[in-house]
């Protein structure tokens, strides 16, 4: 809204004013909205559902969960974003081609940190390319994620010398 009172107000400035520069910054910005809006339209309808409320892996380990969605055929600039959507932890973009139908996603999750942690949420976000417009059309809440400790097998024959040095090593 500010882009376009402001566009429309320098351009009538510039007009009056004898400026053709502030006429055609104006007329770019106001230029700017109608495309942007033409561009966004209206939302597509989207359906999500995350397929994993748990997963348990390993610390290290690449994991990913998998999200389903029903999509229209039109299906240019959507995004999912997890966690919210003006301060996101991970965005990735749908891929655009195909018809309307299902598609299953594999998202990647962060694996490095030991413990529990959330999953989620994930929103479909639209907008245009620029994202000047964006628009929150689905959601899917979360899950819970539990990364173990990696763990290595030990020789019994050699837990008693382990126990008795004072090593690195042993640690």
């Amino acid at each position: 809204g500010g882009l376009l009172v402001g566009g429309a107000g320098l351009a009538v400035w510039g007009w009056f004013a004898g400026w053709p520069e502030l006429t055609a910054l104006g007329a770019a910005a106001v230029t700017l909205v109608a495309l942007v809006l033409l561009l966004a339209g209206p939302a597509p309808r989207v359906r999500a559902a995350l397929d994993q409320a748990a997963l348990r892996v390993v610390r290290g380990q690449e994991a990913t969960v998998r999200m389903r969605l029903h999509l229209p055929r039109r299906r240019r600039w959507l995004r999912i974003v997890e966690g919210s959507p003006s301060a996101p932890v991970a965005t990735s973009p749908v891929p655009g081609s195909g018809a309307g139908d299902d598609l299953t996603l594999r998202l990647p999750v962060d694996t490095s940190v030991r413990g529990e942690r959330p999953l989620g949420p994930y929103v479909v976000v639209h907008g245009d390319p620029w994202s000047i417009v964006r628009r929150v059309i689905a959601r899917s809440e979360g899950g819970v994620l539990t990364v173990h400790p990696r763990t290595v097998r030990v020789r019994r024959s050699a837990l008693p010398a382990l126990q008795q040095e004072e090593s690195e090593f042993a640690s």
